[in-house]
């Protein structure tokens, strides 16, 4: 099923990675097995960073719940398509995976850009997501930023260009705990994508995101959602969390104490938020 040899599963390498086509779009795919009992969750991540992004976060989240995450068109060890794919094409493509992978249904949890495509999935293909997350995300490109230079320094193109651009600057992109300790982030400089080649695909990601939103049928999401937000994330203001809030009918915002990047810096506190929804009765 997928073409890449891989490693067998064991307590210190449950993850499986390979390489797989969906009609046509080589995907890098990570996959964790879990409980029968439950479908998967998928997970997106943000603008330029590979599925090893997430490590942390899934090495705390309640083992029975199935992960699968993958490296989106052009970045990490995803080719580069011939152009950009829009976001419905993206949440059709995540849906053919799921096919492939002989799943009718999955939970979905994205995270800034990722949470844009997860919106879109939940809208797009409402039969294959039974429950979605949102965490650190907006409803429309035209995101309201807390703080401008935060959102100006997270754009720059040297973010890309050079390894040692987000140690650098994360007190000021992501607020939250990396404002006193930039090393709470452990070791998600080590998986984003950098290079001349790579800024190139992460400006498709940013491409997929142009004149997009959400706004328009949110109100349209039947899908039990959970809105993750940080109180002080200089990129995403949380009034983007309230509005998307308000407009999904059966959703409930939470707000922590963190910035950006809670999912890495408050990993154990949201994996058991996230498995307290995912479990709980319809």
């Amino acid at each position: 099923m997928i073409t890449e040899k891989r490693p067998e599963l064991s307590a210190d390498n449950p993850m499986r990675v390979g390489m797989i086509n969906v009609k046509g779009t080589e995907l890098r795919v990570a996959m964790r097995p879990g409980s029968e009992s439950r479908p998967p969750l998928i997970l997106l991540n943000g603008i330029g960073a590979k599925l090893e992004a997430l490590n942390g976060f899934i090495d705390v989240l309640n083992p029975e719940i199935g992960v699968i995450i993958f490296d989106v068109p052009g970045v990490g060890g995803s080719p580069k398509p011939a152009r950009p794919f829009r976001m419905p094409e993206l949440a059709e493509t995540m849906a053919e995976l799921l096919n492939y992978l002989g799943y009718q249904q999955a939970d979905v949890l994205g995270v800034s850009w990722g949470g844009a495509l997860a919106q879109q999935f939940a809208y797009t293909c409402p039969s294959y997501c039974r429950r979605l997350i949102l965490g650190a995300t907006s409803p429309s490109s035209l995101t309201v930023p807390r703080n401008p230079m935060a959102m100006m320094t997270m754009m720059n193109p040297m973010r890309f260009m050079q390894k040692d651009y987000v140690a650098n600057n994360a007190m000021k992109m992501y607020g939250g705990k990396l404002r006193n300790d930039p090393q709470a982030v452990g070791k998600l400089t080590d998986h984003l994508a950098v290079g001349v080649n790579s800024a190139g695909a992460i400006m498709y990601q940013m491409a997929a995101l142009m004149g997009w939103t959400s706004l328009h049928f949110l109100h349209q999401l039947k899908q039990p959602t959970l809105i993750i937000h940080g109180k002080d994330d200089p990129i995403v203001a949380p009034a983007n969390a309230q509005t998307i809030a308000n407009r999904i009918p059966n959703s409930r915002l939470v707000l922590v104490d963190c910035g950006h990047l809670f999912i890495l810096t408050l990993a154990a506190e949201i994996a058991v938020m996230v498995d307290d929804f995912l479990g709980a009765p319809a």
